[in-house]
């Protein structure tokens, strides 16, 4: 019995169990000293015992290990593997790939079947080989559904049946890019991020791009969360920028109330970033909460994903307002005259957004600002007087306009 290239421990051992007329992996196991949890878990030492006991090369055993790291995480090759990654008391197969390894065997072909690392993961539902849908089954939530050779028997005689009522599909970029990540790590932006955090990404931003803001997600089926895993991939693949261009996207979308924020904006995907506690989630809301600041008027006292904003990056109308202390329409109005904003009055207050920075000492200007009257009596001027001052440029207006009565800087 030879050890498969891309085989699971437990798979592997299941199958030398059956190899030695063993009635399951767990009477095997008990049988040479360990219990087959061991190997389910990743236990070193019991994997190096399954090595001595077969002649194997323990090496590449223990490079397929899906280690224990709690009662929740698994660690295959530096990913972490959540509930959210893993499928539960259900197997997936291609029944393709089991007749190869059938066909490759001369006698007890039923001994080479073998349960392959990458159908381990959720998200990954089609063949990357074969282009067809892996087909599940239901197997015990104990120790006993990982004895692949046992739970893979009764399916057997099925294999052609189901491959040729299977409708042929590609694999999406999605599910080659959960085989590649499972063999070697790349070196996307992706790949930065956990793997587990990775997978749930794609599928909530691209449940949001494929199906709405507020798309029920119980009640996606495996083929919309396929569908919505490889939309949200080819939106995080090229980068935080290209992530950043969606949500901007979002942000100028219509059924959105802008009195909501972020929330109103990003539906389930925001939710999602306010629930979430797992720390991998960390430099995903990095990134939306510094893109928030860059493009809506937030500032010191307020609060993005759990931190404070230190720097005001965008006002609108209604925050700039509040600092200097003008009505917003009375702000509005010079603003528009001085060419900030545009002198269409339809859109509400809070919708007319503008920079701070090459604005900050207009702003600083109005917000002490006087009245042509009170300008007056502050440089203690004849009301005759104060015009020809104007005239010769002595005392000029911090906004001048047709429209709009004058107003002066006290400095």
């Amino acid at each position: 019995m030879e050890h498969a290239q891309d085989e699971t421990v437990p798979s592997f051992g299941s199958r030398t169990g059956a190899c030695n007329f063993q009635p399951s992996a767990v009477n095997f196991c008990d049988d040479m000293g360990f219990p087959f949890k061991a190997l389910v878990n990743g236990e070193r030492s019991s994997v190096l015992t399954l090595a001595r006991l077969t002649r194997t090369d323990p090496q590449p055993l223990l490079a397929n290990l899906f280690v224990r790291q709690d009662r929740r995480t698994l660690r295959f090759r530096g990913n972490d593997l959540s509930p959210l990654a893993r499928l539960h008391g259900v197997m997936q197969f291609c029944p393709s790939c089991l007749q190869e390894d059938m066909a490759a065997y001369d006698r007890r072909v039923h001994l080479a079947p073998y349960f392959r690392y990458v159908w381990s993961a959720r998200p990954y539902m089609t063949c990357h080989r074969h282009s067809l849908p892996l087909h599940q089954t239901t197997v015990p939530r104990s120790d006993r559904g990982h004895d692949f050779h046992r739970q893979i028997l009764p399916h057997l005689p099925n294999l052609q049946k189901l491959t040729e009522g299977s409708v042929h599909r590609p694999a999406t970029d999605f599910e080659h890019y959960i085989y590649a990540r499972m063999t070697k790590r790349g070196d996307q932006w992706i790949d930065t991020i956990g793997f587990t955090m990775a997978i749930r990404l794609c599928e909530i931003l691209g449940s949001v791009a494929s199906f709405g803001r507020w798309a029920t997600h119980i009640e996606h089926t495996r083929n919309q969360w396929r569908t919505a895993g490889d939309a949200g991939y080819q939106i995080v693949r090229h980068g935080p920028d290209a992530l950043q261009a969606f949500l901007s996207d979002l942000q100028t979308q219509e059924g959105r109330d802008s009195r909501d924020g972020a929330r109103s904006d990003f539906g389930n995907f925001y939710l999602w970033l306010t629930e979430t506690r797992d720390p991998d989630i960390e430099p995903i809301k990095d990134i939306v909460r510094q893109h928030l600041i860059d493009s809506t008027p937030v500032g010191p006292g307020d609060t993005i994903l759990g931190r404070p904003v230190e720097k005001r990056i965008i006002h609108s109308i209604w925050t700039a307002s509040k600092d200097v202390g003008l009505h917003p329409q009375t702000l509005r109005s010079y603003l528009a005259t001085a060419g900030v904003v545009p002198a269409d009055p339809s859109p509400f207050h809070n919708h007319v957004l503008f920079p701070l920075e090459p604005n900050a000492k207009l702003l600083d200007q109005l917000s002490r600002a006087m009245s042509l009257k009170s300008a007056r009596t502050y440089i203690n001027c004849e009301r005759t007087v104060f015009p020809l001052l104007m005239k010769e440029g002595h005392v000029r207006p911090i906004v001048q306009g047709a429209s709009i009565n004058p107003i002066f800087d006290r400095v």
